[in-house]
C-alpha cells in the first residue's frame, strides 16, 4: 500500500509540476507575443509613413523629371533658332563655319 501511495504521490507531483510548467510558458509565450504585436503594430504605422514618403518622393521626382524634359525641349528649339540665325548671318557675310 505504501508503494502504491507513495507512487500516486510521485505521479501527482510530477502531473503538477509538468502541469506548472506549461502554465507558466503559456503566460511567458503569450506576454511575448503581446510585446511583439505591439512592436509589429509600431513598425507597420512606421512603413505606412515610408510608404508615403516615398510615393511623395516619386511623384516629386516625376514632376521635375517633366520639368526638366520641358525645359530641355525648350532649349532645342532655341538653339535650332540660333543656328537658323546664325547660318543666316552666315550667308548675307558668305563665311563659312567648320561643320561639328
Amino acid at each position: 500500500m505504501e508503494i502504491v501511495l507513495g507512487t500516486a504521490a510521485s505521479v501527482a507531483t510530477t502531473i503538477i509540476t509538468v502541469l506548472g510548467a506549461i502554465f507558466y510558458l503559456d503566460r511567458k509565450i503569450e506576454a511575448n507575443r503581446r510585446e511583439h504585436s505591439a512592436e509589429i503594430k509600431d513598425l507597420r504605422g512606421e512603413i505606412k509613413e515610408v510608404r508615403g514618403e516615398i510615393k511623395d518622393v516619386l511623384l516629386a521626382s516625376q514632376n521635375a523629371h517633366t520639368s526638366i524634359r520641358q525645359d530641355l525641349a525648350e532649349i532645342k528649339i532655341q538653339q535650332a533658332a540660333h543656328t537658323e540665325r546664325l547660318k543666316c548671318i552666315e550667308s548675307h557675310l558668305q563665311v563659312k563655319r567648320p561643320e561639328d
